[in-house]
């Protein structure tokens, strides 16, 4: 398969478990978070009212990278299935664990992901979003 430009970051959602147990627990580092329960901001730190009514926590893995995507979720999926029980424990509380995926494009590109790497997921309890931009041109 094809090559493409990438951004691939981790996601998790639980209904109560504050982010930094979540990213702590994992190891990597927070990009954008917030704990169920605190009061809603934008990003700039400006109130919005009410509170967030469950915890997200978004950990980047790769940044603006040409890579084959199923190898590379192959290989970050190695370094966190480590962490299966804990991303098990997080869907049985209703959460959700996932890779979401940039994938920016200029031509025709395709990517493949075989039985085995989803099956790894599913056993991981993890789920992957892909969203597709056209690449910007100079």
């Amino acid at each position: 398969m094809s090559k493409i430009l990438l951004n691939i970051s981790l996601r998790v959602w639980h209904p109560t478990l504050p982010h930094g147990s979540i990213s702590d627990r994992i190891g990597l580092p927070e990009r954008f978070a917030h704990t169920a329960g605190g009061a809603r901001t934008s990003p700039s730190g400006a109130l919005l009212g009410g509170v967030y009514e469950e915890t997200y926590v978004s950990m980047p893995m790769v940044r603006k990278k040409i890579v084959e995507l199923g190898d590379e979720l192959d290989t970050w999926l190695g370094r966190l299935e480590v962490h299966t029980d804990f991303f098990r424990s997080i869907v049985d509380a209703g959460g959700k664990v996932e890779f979401y995926v940039s994938a920016f494009v200029r031509d025709l590109g395709g990517f493949e992901l075989d039985s085995l790497l989803v099956e790894r997921l599913a056993r991981a309890g993890m789920g992957v979003t892909i969203e597709i931009y056209p690449e910007e041109r100079e």
